[in-house]
């Protein structure tokens, strides 16, 4: 008799920390929006300007120039 109580309330233990452990939010991911502008002059337009602002972009990476390299250097190209 009191074997079946143990098993009975092992099982209700078990079944009851399960639905206690599932039942949280998972966590918020907070993702950082951002652009990269590969363009040989920085000249946005109005057109790109309000995509970037309806997007939330939080950061615009700007190509400045390419690189060449040579066995004797490396310095940016023009």
């Amino acid at each position: 008799m009191q074997l079946k109580f143990l098993k009975k309330g092992s099982i209700g233990l078990l079944i009851g920390s399960c639905m206690a452990l599932s039942c949280h939010k998972p966590p918020q991911s907070h993702l950082k929006k951002g652009f990269y502008y590969w363009k040989t002059a920085f000249k946005p337009t109005n057109y790109e300007l309000k995509r970037l602002d309806s997007f939330h972009c939080n950061s615009l990476y700007v190509r400045f120039f390419d690189i060449d390299w040579n066995e004797n250097q490396i310095r940016p190209s023009q």
